[in-house]
């Protein structure tokens, strides 16, 4: 695969994420977008539909961690880096699922915080973040 189809696929993905984040409130069933632009350390959660909250929230994450591991693929092309990264994406996903469902059933006014880092890591394609430059650390010093 030549550099500028590899640059072209990274692109498509960034947008795919970017347009994601842009229309969020239009795709995805999430009444904590609100609640988070409001005044909400001193409020108490919005009602949710846990099942249908869970389901949307994943879906994002999916969405996310499959445009993530196409950009993992695009930019490194080696099946084990798109391996690897799959296997954290699923791990740190069950691990994050598991505490957004502890967060809110623990949740209490004025202790918003770890609910909200912990939904955000799940909607935000952040371990891409910490991927990437990990990646490109160790390519750089393997040679």
């Amino acid at each position: 695969m030549n550099n500028s189809i590899r640059y072209i696929g990274v692109f498509i993905c960034l947008v795919g994420i970017v347009f994601i984040r842009f229309r969020e409130s239009v795709l995805f069933y999430d009444p904590l977008l609100q609640f988070f632009k409001g005044s909400y350390a001193q409020a108490s959660l919005p009602d949710l539909e846990l099942g249908r909250f869970f389901m949307a929230t994943f879906l994002r994450f999916l969405v996310n961690t499959l445009l993530s591991l196409a950009i993992i693929g695009f930019l490194f092309k080696q099946s084990s880096a798109i391996k690897l990264s799959a296997f954290l994406y699923a791990v740190v996903g069950v691990l994050c699922f598991i505490l957004l469902y502890v967060a809110i059933q623990n949740y209490e006014i004025g202790e918003s915080m770890f609910l909200f880092y912990t939904r955000r890591f799940l909607i935000q394609p952040l371990l891409l973040f910490i991927l990437v430059p990990a990646f490109y650390y160790h390519k750089k010093h393997s040679k």
